[in-house]
C-alpha cells in the first residue's frame, strides 16, 4: 500500500500534468508523466501504464456520457421546434 505522502505526490504531480498540457487531450503526455511520477516512488512501468490507461478509459467514459447527453438533449429541443421553423433555417 502507498503511503498518504506518495498518494498526494501522485495527485499534485499528475494534476500539474494536466495543467500543462501542449497536446490536444493530453494525449500521450499524460500517459508518460504518470509513468514517470509512478516510476519515481518505485512501481513498475507495466502497473503505471495501467494505472495510466484506467485513468484515460475514465476519461472517455466521462466524455462519452456527456457527449450522449448533450445529443439527446439537442435532438429534444429540436423536436420542440415548429415544423414551420425547421424549413426556414
Amino acid at each position: 500500500p502507498l503511503s498518504l505522502e506518495k498518494l498526494a505526490l501522485i495527485f499534485l504531480l499528475s494534476q500539474l500534468l494536466q495543467a500543462l498540457q501542449f497536446t490536444p487531450g493530453g494525449i500521450g503526455l499524460l500517459e508518460g508523466g504518470l509513468v514517470g511520477i509512478l516510476a519515481l516512488i518505485a512501481i513498475s512501468p507495466v502497473k503505471a501504464i495501467g494505472f495510466a490507461t484506467f485513468c484515460r478509459c475514465g476519461d472517455f467514459l466521462i466524455v462519452s456520457i456527456g457527449l450522449t447527453l448533450g445529443l439527446c438533449g439537442i435532438s429534444n429541443l429540436l423536436q420542440e421546434i415548429p415544423i414551420d421553423l425547421k424549413h426556414k433555417v
